[in-house]
């Protein structure tokens, strides 16, 4: 009996680490497809990778990602949230949400989000950035001018790419 217990253990052990591996690299797979421009093969792969660790935000957040950049926002918005789901301190998972909310017109959302990503981390200059921006595009809102809309700024490109441990979850170069 204890021979079996001592297998099933072992094999969990060379298991759990072969999955994390293998995501990573279906993750790798699918930024280099996205590089490529196969946009297709790269949301499959996210998926596969979703499928082999749905707990996993990393892979969410890189569909979600490619998602956004497709204008889908609906999908990214919920592939964001699984991805908070799965890693609420993760500020830049925060950040990205916030800038779907952007595409949508959905200010005061994107407001929220940026403020859950300051209080996480109260420092991180992109956080910062991207505050300012989504409050000069309230302000621009409560005008409701037109030219005043043409005049503000584009999307800070740096309020998601940064250099985290894991910063995957911008948008490859």
């Amino acid at each position: 009996m204890n021979k079996i217990l001592y297998a099933v253990i072992l094999c969990c052990l060379f298991v759990a680490p072969a999955g994390a591996a293998d995501v990573d690299t279906l993750i790798d797979s699918g930024n280099q497809y996205w590089s490529e421009g196969k946009l297709e093969e790269a949301e499959s792969t996210f998926r596969e990778a979703i499928k082999a660790d749905p707990d996993a935000a990393l892979p969410h957040a890189r569909l979600a990602s490619l998602l956004l950049s497709q204008h889908r926002n609906d999908e990214a918005r919920a592939e964001y949230q699984n991805a908070i789901m799965n890693d609420p301190k993760d500020p830049n998972l925060f950040l990205a949400l916030a800038i779907v909310y952007l595409h949508e017109k959905s200010y005061s959302n994107a407001q929220a989000m940026v403020n859950i990503a300051l209080e996480l981390d109260p420092d991180r200059e992109n956080s910062l950035k991207l505050q300012q921006y989504v409050a000069t595009r309230m302000d621009a809102q409560e005008v409701d001018n037109g030219d005043a809309a043409a005049a503000l700024p584009a999307i800070p490109q740096d309020a998601i790419h940064d250099s985290t441990a894991h910063g995957k979850t911008d948008t490859p170069h």
